[in-house]
């Protein structure tokens, strides 16, 4: 009779301890998923090849998002203004193929400043901040287009746009405008000084995202680079909270009560 029992016991609890095996090994992939999207985030610095001013490199410190691995983009100068950018694919920070991809209807040019004017700009922030694409003249606006994003996806996204001064940009996500200011000298990076933030961008159907970029009144409208970073599904972190409550909760009520049943009687002490 005893024997039974225990044997009874020892089968339930090696059950149990399966299943919990098995469903929080389904339920990390599930985090781990949910964690890499969430962690993607994407740098692009555009740089120019500007001669007689050299290139300031691509940048490779940290951004209002974050840091790791710059996309550097360059775009040759053209004096008489018409450049555009073809689809570019596009890394993730952590240098790994995000998928995604950008692309610039007709601008004006690019540019690097020369080494008196950056001198107005921090030593650390000038491959970021001391060449940038430009709007001027004819060229008024322009669209920025990323794709590959993932349908209906999340994000978050910070645009560069300044110089020493006067180099301010307008950007229109969804209806919404937000502009940069460039106050002049460059130290640190600042909202809206040197960047504007949207946050919980929402890509289409089809994983794009369309960037309305214009200038702002000013005769000369930069775009130093960009940063775009995906947000965690609401959805999908409700459910690894479900699934983790119903975890534990199924693990408490199959576990047998060993004390219970010793003082019942059913088995011995």
């Amino acid at each position: 009779m005893h024997q039974n029992c225990f044997s009874r016991l020892r089968f339930t609890t090696r059950f149990t301890a399966r299943a919990f095996v098995v469903a929080a090994i389904a339920l990390a992939s599930l985090a781990s998923a949910m964690r890499s999207h969430a962690e993607t985030l994407i740098n692009v610095d555009f740089n120019s090849s500007s001669a007689p001013f050299a290139s300031w490199g691509t940048y490779t410190g940290s951004g209002a998002l974050g840091g790791g691995t710059w996309n550097g983009i360059t775009v040759p100068f053209d004096g008489q203004g018409g450049s555009s950018l073809a689809t570019t694919s596009l890394l993730d920070s952590t240098g790994a193929s995000s998928g995604a991809s950008i692309a610039i209807t007709q601008f004006w040019t690019s540019f690097n400043l020369d080494t008196t004017t950056a001198a107005n700009i921090a030593a650390g922030l000038q491959p970021l901040m001391a060449d940038y694409l430009y709007l001027a003249e004819t060229a008024t606006s322009a669209t920025v287009t990323l794709s590959g994003l993932g349908a209906s996806t999340e994000w978050d996204i910070v645009l560069y746009a300044a110089q020493t001064t006067d180099h301010d940009s307008a950007f229109t996500i969804g209806g919404v405008t937000k502009a940069t200011t460039d106050p002049g000298g460059i130290s640190t990076l600042t909202e809206p000084g040197q960047y504007v933030r949207f946050d919980n961008i929402s890509s289409d159907g089809s994983g794009t995202i369309t960037i309305d970029w214009a200038r702002n009144g000013n005769a000369i409208s930069a775009l130093n680079g960009l940063q775009i970073m995906a947000v965690p599904e609401p959805a999908t972190a409700f459910m690894v909270a479900v699934l983790a409550a119903g975890l534990l909760a199924r693990a408490r009520r199959r576990l047998p009560d060993v004390a219970g049943s010793r003082k019942s009687g059913r088995y011995p002490g």
